[in-house]
């Protein structure tokens, strides 16, 4: 079976621009621009929410040894 292949790449985002505004329109573009951003973040918050906190009662050498475990 063969399907046609109509991969483009990043073309469908750079290229045949008017008045500003992409070919696909800002509300199909913005969405795809969006979602790498709001993914960072959550995953920033995430690990930061996941982090135990910091015990102030141990010495530094248990500090260490547990960041190695």
């Amino acid at each position: 079976v063969s399907a046609e292949n109509n991969f483009r790449g990043m073309q469908w985002l750079t290229e045949d621009w008017v008045n500003n505004a992409p070919a696909a329109g800002w509300d199909a573009v913005l969405p795809f621009l969006v979602m790498p951003v709001v993914l960072v973040l959550m995953q920033s918050f995430t690990m930061a929410v996941l982090q135990p906190p910091e015990d102030e009662s141990q010495t530094e050498e248990e500090k260490e040894q547990l960041k190695t475990t």
